[in-house]
């Protein structure tokens, strides 16, 4: 129900013009404000990581964050990725590889991978509490974060 609610304030907050669209398309153009609160509202939204679990041995598994998972998530750099420029070989490099293929290398890159090691670093119940302090450490509103239940 959680995520019925919060997909819809997301949508809300797009036709309000409280949340912009961000993708690689307009990252040039938009603010580190701007690329925060979508990436948060991103992740408190899916409430769950993007990627695919594999075995590391007969009774352990690991976890694999990814882009694009197979069930449709993305992680927080993957939702800036637009599913038509997407391409399979992004998995397995830091945002700087997707960036220079895309040519967005230098726009927000250090918040973006700030906001990626959020999503790959820690658990989704600590999710809404890393960004908070993030968006205080990189002196951006955190008002967002509080924005979704």
């Amino acid at each position: 129900m959680k995520k019925k609610i919060n997909t819809f304030l997301r949508k809300l907050y797009i036709f309000l013009g409280i949340l912009k669209v961000v993708s690689v398309k307009n990252l040039k153009d938009v603010t580190a404000q701007q690329v925060f609160n979508f990436v948060a509202a991103h992740l408190l939204v899916q409430r769950e990581k993007a990627g695919r679990v594999y075995p590391v041995s007969e009774n352990s598994k690991g976890f694999k964050c990814l882009y694009l998972a197979p069930n449709g998530n993305t992680c927080a750099a993957g939702c800036l990725i637009p599913k038509e420029l997407y391409n399979p070989e992004f998995e397995g490099k830091g945002w700087t590889g997707p960036a220079g293929e895309l040519r967005v290398y230098s726009f927000h890159r250090d918040l973006i991978n700030f906001l990626q090691d959020v999503h790959d670093g820690k658990d989704v119940n600590q999710w809404r509490k890393a960004l908070y302090y993030l968006a205080k450490d990189k002196k951006l509103s955190w008002k967002i974060t509080y924005m979704f239940l």
